[in-house]
């Protein structure tokens, strides 16, 4: 399976792609709004499973979401939200 990893923050982004691929999934990451949409919208390569931030500087997670169930297509990505907010 092929899970596409959003999150501004390189460091968290490396460590969820580490976990994917110990897991024995191909992972692919992204830093900002654009470079998912780029992944999310290329053809041969997208992934199934999209797991992004929430809401950060660069990355929309839910704007994301909202924006690519809104265009029609003939494949299904499952996306999950996360947040790293500290109380």
């Amino acid at each position: 399976m092929k899970l596409l990893i959003g999150d501004d923050d390189a460091a968290s982004n490396q460590e969820i792609v580490k976990l994917v691929q110990a897991a024995g999934h191909e992972a692919v990451s992204a830093a900002t709004d654009d470079e998912v949409i780029k992944l999310l919208s290329t053809a041969g390569g997208r992934p199934n499973f999209a797991i992004l931030n929430s809401a950060t500087q660069n990355l929309h997670g839910l704007d994301i979401c909202k924006k690519f169930r809104a265009t029609p297509t003939l494949y299904y990505t499952y996306f999950v939200l996360m947040n790293g907010k500290a109380s």
